[in-house]
């Protein structure tokens, strides 16, 4: 757990990264500074009250300290003088107190570390992790000496009662080249009628001069309004386009680009406008923003469903399939059905559509063709093609509430592949979020652009930030009804959680998720009387179980689960985890032999449930085994018990079978009794993606005790295993795929 007052012991550094020491040492490889209290790169100010010491196991056998203050006297800073722009890893270092004056070392030492985008203050107890790198934040900082750690003599304990040790900071390179210019884009206003003109703005700053390109797309239904780009920008009508192109940002600088455009006559109530804008720079990974003006629709929309479907992947022909099945639910007039589809081209093929009844039981649907039998700019729009950006996901969807404002219910939908948890701004995922070399995957895998994914975190701050700007904007909606994640392995607890604030029901699976899309029966179905979220998911959940349950070659797992609940969720979560570090190591082998009794999910797409090697596992079968395991532990037992109550407070509607998937008919999936969400359990064995399991990609990690316990049982000097190569990118052996076969991972075609 994370928390922004920390004492920093040895339990945190392992999952902040840090690098284990074994004694001191002046040598840096290239990827590292480290600025010690005898180097240039350190200065201090103040008066006469520095004292030095070389015992303690100071790094490179030298550290100075101070007596504290309740007002500023004395400060030093450690520049980080760094080769090249990238996230940087933080740590200080300082000594033990050892044959010096009867003051401790403060518990309270307040450093700053200045970076690219701010000041971030971090407290640390240096009575805790002495003799070794404490690591204090991983931040974005230019080549130069931009970057530096600030600390003072001003703590809040009495005056001269503690000493404050000043000793050496390390910059540690994670991950090169940080995008050093900024773009945020806006549109005032967001509603607008036809012959409405709003205004546009980019607005770029950078913390180092760069040089770089803007490119702004006008949708269908908005008229450039002549002459009103500003900025040095140019209009181009033949790609409708605001370009700038070739444009130094220089340190410090602000550039604004504006541009009006008015409403089109022809556009009707309920239009949703994307506008994409797309920054370059050089080398770097585009950063993508969008602006969204709509036409409201002011009627009464019993049920709203916006879908969001990532078929730009082997999932294209079964894409076709399913927006067909939508059209056959659309003459449903208790439903609106919106659903922004991205097919498998490049670029020209990602359009959102107000979905028409059929005309005719025939699927005429087609990628080559996506505007047939619609008219552009009135019941389809283009969209942008970065359907798994939380910036562009955001922004739809903001769009979908602020067009539809007196929608009674309003239930998204998500349609891709999924792999369970995902950490935040990997090397597949959108621009704009720090990388880490992690090749965990995500949720709606989209090829254009290449390989990328929309990680956990984002997946929340897509949610959470469309509701905000959506009430910015006039809106008074509060949450989402519903939600359905039509993927695999979305029902874990870390998922559930990072969406908890943003949605009320949750219909997903822990296991493979069969693509069966039969949302011509699940849309089409729903009645005049069955107008509640709760009524709505769980006649989903029965209708996908009716699809697969007479035959076993389609185990499956399905839950509605009630999101308002997950705070006490993970409060039972944490009560268990207390209790489990508090009887280790004595019980860890009791742990183990419960860990291995537990049903788990095919996580890695191998096509075996393996005990060790599949990490996501049922915490309702965890916290049963734990209290039958430990039942001489009451504090273990007790908790468990109590939190199997909380799940079944949590988990509505749970059903589950078992049997042999039709890709591995020589393999058996067998669970016992389910609760409905999984968590990661990497307790059999240990994991590569523990690295990761920390609250900088996972709120529940950042608010809980979970990833503190599974640190406690590995062990503070354990390093979790190197991530292996094409990991979470799973391939099946060409023996079992015949070729009639097709599959999909981790969102899988029926046979």
């Amino acid at each position: 757990m994370r928390r922004l007052w920390r004492s920093l012991v040895l339990l945190s550094l392992m999952i902040s990264g840090a690098v284990w020491p074994v004694a001191p040492a002046k040598a840096q490889d290239t990827d590292t500074f480290i600025c010690d209290n005898l180097e240039p790169c350190y200065s201090v100010k103040g008066g006469n009250g520095w004292r030095e010491v070389t015992d303690g196991n100071p790094y490179a056998e030298h550290a100075r300290w101070t007596l504290n203050e309740d007002a500023e006297t004395d400060y030093a800073i450690w520049e980080g003088r760094l080769d090249v722009a990238g996230i940087y890893e933080v740590a200080v270092w300082y000594p033990e107190r050892i044959n010096m004056s009867n003051q401790p070392a403060t518990s309270d030492a307040t450093y700053e570390v200045r970076h690219a985008d701010g000041i971030e203050e971090v407290h640390v107890d240096q009575q805790q992790g002495i003799g070794q790198w404490n690591v204090l934040a991983e931040v974005p900082c230019p080549a130069g000496d931009f970057c530096h750690v600030r600390l003072s003599d001003e703590t809040s304990e009495p005056d001269n009662t503690r000493l404050i040790w000043f000793d050496a900071v390390r910059f540690r390179l994670l991950t090169e080249n940080v995008p050093p210019v900024n773009l945020e884009t806006a549109v005032s206003p967001i509603t607008a009628t036809v012959d409405t003109t709003v205004t546009f703005t980019a607005t770029l700053s950078a913390i180092v001069a760069q040089q770089v390109d803007l490119m702004a797309t006008l949708p269908e239904g908005l008229r450039y309004q002549e002459g009103s780009v500003t900025g040095g920008a140019d209009y181009d009508a033949d790609t409708r386009q605001i370009r700038l192109d070739n444009t130094i940002v220089e340190t410090g600088q602000t550039v604004n680009v504006t541009y009006r455009a008015e409403v089109s006559a022809l556009m009707q109530d309920g239009s949703i406008l994307q506008s994409r804008t797309t920054m370059t720079n050089g080398d770097q990974a585009p950063q993508y923003r969008t602006s969204t003006v709509v036409v409201a629709n002011d009627t009464i929309t019993q049920i709203l469903i916006p879908m969001i479907i990532a078929v730009d992947n082997d999932l294209a022909d079964e894409g076709q399939e399913l927006f067909c099945r939508l059209e056959q639910a659309a003459s449903n007039d208790h439903v609106v059905i919106l659903a922004w589809i991205d097919g498998p081209a490049a670029e020209g093929d990602s359009y959102l559509y107000r979905v028409r009844p059929a005309s005719t039981t025939a699927c005429t649907y087609a990628y080559d063709d996506p505007t047939a039998g619609y008219t552009l700019g009135q019941d389809v729009w283009q969209m942008p093609e970065e359907i798994a950006n939380p910036y562009t996901i955001a922004g739809f969807l903001t769009g979908v509430l602020l067009a539809y404002p007196n929608a009674r219910q309003v239930m998204p939908v998500m349609v891709g592949h999924g792999s369970g948890i995902s950490a935040n701004g990997l090397a597949g995922q959108p621009g704009g979020k720090k990388r880490q070399d992690d090749p965990l995957a995500g949720l709606l895998f989209d090829e254009h652009p290449a390989g990328t994914s929309l990680s956990t975190q984002s997946l929340g701050d897509a949610l959470r930030w469309s509701l905000d700007d959506a009430r910015a904007a006039g809106s008074e909606r509060e949450r989402y009804n519903g939600m359905f994640f039509d993927a695999c392995l979305m029902g874990m607890v870390e998922v559930a959680y990072e969406v908890r604030n943003s949605v009320d029901l949750l219909l997903s699976s822990s296991s493979v998720k069969w693509a069966t899309f039969r949302y011509d029966q699940h849309i089409g179905a729903i009645t005049s009387d069955q107008q509640s979220a709760r009524a709505i998911l769980t006649a989903w959940l029965d209708g996908e179980i009716a699809e697969l349950a007479a035959d076993s070659r389609y185990p499956y797992t399905y839950a509605l689960i009630d999101l308002r609940q997950l705070d006490n969720l993970r409060q039972a979560l944490d009560a268990l985890a207390e209790a489990l570090r508090g009887v280790l190591p004595e019980q860890q082998a009791a742990i183990e032999s419960a860990a291995k009794q537990i049903d788990c999910f095919d996580n890695n797409s191998d096509g075996q449930i393996q005990v060790g090697v599949d990490t996501y596992c049922d915490l309702a079968s965890l916290s049963r085994a734990l209290a039958t395991n430990l039942d001489d532990q009451p504090a273990v037992r007790d908790a468990a018990m109590a939190l199997q109550t909380v799940i079944s407070d949590t988990v509505l509607r749970e059903r589950h079978q078992s049997g042999q998937p039709w890709l591995y008919p020589d393999v058996s999936w067998n669970w016992q009794q389910l609760g409905g969400l999984s968590i990661y359990t990497p307790l059999a064995a240990d994991d590569w993606k523990r690295r990761f399991y920390t609250g900088d990609y996972f709120q529940i990690a950042a608010d809980g005790q979970w990833d503190d316990f599974l640190m406690a049982y590995w062990g503070a000097d354990t390093v979790p295993p190197e991530t292996p190569t094409q990991a979470g990118v799973p391939t099946i052996p060409p023996a079992q795929q015949p070729v009639y076969v097709s599959m999909y991972l981790p969102l899988i075609q029926r046979q």
